[in-house]
């Protein structure tokens, strides 16, 4: 699977009344939610690929520096939040 290049950032699209997100000068993402919680989705979203990327780094560091049975509770509360992004 592919992802958009990160980083990527939000911002107010105040004449369409949303939120956008972009990678570089590319529109990937619009949140509308005639709602107080269009900004914080579009910040979510924005923030995906650094929080990704951190989550993969939490794991290989783990399985450098931790005890097996260590391992094991992060495994479960991580890997599925890492094959969800990965569509899996």
């Amino acid at each position: 699977m592919k992802y958009t290049k990160g980083p990527w950032r939000s911002e107010n699209a105040v004449d369409a009344g949303c939120y956008r997100v972009y990678s570089d000068n590319e529109q990937i993402a619009e949140t509308y939610l005639h709602g107080s919680d269009d900004e914080a989705n579009a910040h979510l979203i924005a923030a995906a690929p650094k929080m990704y990327e951190v989550l993969n780094e939490v794991m290989t560091w783990a399985h450098h520096n931790l005890l097996i049975k260590n391992i094991t509770h992060l495994e479960a509360i991580i890997e599925p939040i890492l094959a969800k992004a990965e569509g899996k």
